[in-house]
């Protein structure tokens, strides 16, 4: 909430004061009073303190799947199609800091047909978004999902409900059930959403807004990985679903990659994922991480306030250094690095802080 400005408003007093005037033959009255004004005492306004950011998000149900929809109501919905009852519950399919910033959350329930549900603020998704899913489409998604998918508006919140199709399923169409099952989901998870809307943090100007290009001319790639011949991107398949391209055009989410094969053959490369205005999802983060072996890392004169490192046993080829500055959050994939990782790493959150 802003704080109220008070103003103190000065109190006009006016003095009155009376004297005996002497007419001049009819001009005047028997008694004419005279009045003088005494100076208006005036009081300098307060100065209107600036507003505090807000630096933790809003989000639908505090990010709990189960309480925006039970796995029995969804059951109830899909069951017409579905030989799995109950349903076996909802998960996060990450732990999305992106979407959360945004207010936004993105959630996916378990059974035969596993329906998935994003949603944010309506006045953060792109309209050319917003326009392609007012009427059902039917498409790939993620890796190597498929699926149709239909979005509702309601109060401040746009709502994207995908119901996955596979094998028969996969024609473009849906069959009237699957409309009917497509059209009860969208409306169950809108009107949950409405009644416990998310709203995003404020922007500061402590937020990154990485450049690539930028970023990289301060690493001095060629050195860092250790050829002439560096390739922006990543050889390896991958997509973000709708939820990465409005984080990404929101400001919360921008990646960095880059890669290359030395004399040898043998390929080397970095990926860097970075979440501006998530530091607020920290804790979260690493609780969430706490199966691959979190271990809290020193990199404070690289300017990180908390910093951790996966157990290399446990997370080959996975994002395996988090680090913050209390306002941002970077995440390091290091498999592919030659060379001292951990000066790499200071290195690398050195270049993005810089901006």
């Amino acid at each position: 909430m802003r704080p109220r400005l008070l103003v103190c408003l000065g109190v006009l007093v006016v003095a009155l004061s009376g004297c005996a005037a002497t007419p001049a033959e009819d001009d005047l009255p028997d008694s004419a009073p005279a009045y003088s004004a005494a100076a208006s005492p005036t009081t300098a306004p307060e100065a209107t303190p600036d507003p505090v950011p807000v630096t933790t998000p809003t989000i639908p149900y505090d990010g709990d799947c189960d309480a925006l929809l039970t796995a029995a109501d969804v059951g109830t919905i899909v069951g017409q199609l579905s030989v799995l009852a109950p349903y076996e519950g909802a998960r996060v399919p990450e732990v999305d800091v992106s979407a959360g910033t945004l207010g936004g959350l993105a959630c996916e329930w378990y059974g035969d047909w596993q329906p998935r549900m994003m949603a944010f603020p309506v006045d953060l998704v792109p309209a050319d978004i917003a326009a392609r899913y007012t009427d059902v489409v039917c498409e790939g998604y993620l890796y190597d999902g498929y699926g149709c998918r239909v979005a509702r508006t309601t109060g401040d919140s746009w709502v994207l409900t995908t119901l996955p199709v596979t094998g028969e399923e996969m024609s473009g169409e849906l069959s009237a059930d699957e409309q009917s099952v497509l059209d009860a989901l969208a409306d169950a998870f809108a009107g949950a959403v409405a009644a416990d809307p998310g709203t995003p943090v404020d922007v500061t100007e402590s937020w990154w807004a990485p450049d690539c290009a930028t970023v990289a001319e301060q690493l001095d790639l060629p050195t860092l990985l250790g050829s002439t011949a560096v390739e922006e991107g990543f050889p390896i398949d991958g997509s973000w679903d709708v939820s990465g391209d409005i984080t990404e055009t929101a400001g919360t989410l921008a990646t960095c990659d880059w890669y290359a094969y030395g004399d040898t053959g043998e390929m080397t490369g970095l990926r860097l994922i970075m979440r501006p205005g998530g530091a607020w999802a920290w804790d979260d983060l690493v609780a969430y991480r706490d199966d691959l072996g979190p271990v809290v890392i020193d990199q404070s004169a690289a300017g990180a306030t908390d910093a951790i490192r996966l157990s290399p046993e446990t997370a080959e080829y996975e994002y395996d250094h988090y680090l913050t500055d209390g306002v941002n959050i970077v995440a390091i994939e290091t498999d592919y690095l030659p060379g001292d990782v951990d000066a790499a790493v200071g290195d690398i959150f050195q270049a993005l802080a810089a901006g």
